[in-house]
């Protein structure tokens, strides 16, 4: 079974997330639609952590290797 709690996003797929926030940040203030800011404050944990669940179940890693930094 695979770890869902190791790094696997990218420098480029944190750096989308954060502009999905700020997109979504966006659109909660233009719409007051609060499921936008449930989203929001998930990705920004997705993001701030490096992790994505979704990408430990489908077995994708984005994360460089060990010594790739």
């Amino acid at each position: 079974m695979k770890n869902l709690l190791e790094y696997n996003l990218s420098f480029v797929d944190i750096s989308l997330r954060y502009a999905l926030i700020v997109a979504l940040g966006i659109s909660f203030g233009l719409t007051q639609f609060y499921p936008l800011i449930v989203l929001a404050v998930a990705v920004f944990i997705s993001a701030v952590t490096g992790i994505c669940p979704i990408y430990g179940l489908l077995g994708i890693n984005h994360a460089p290797g060990r010594g790739e930094h």
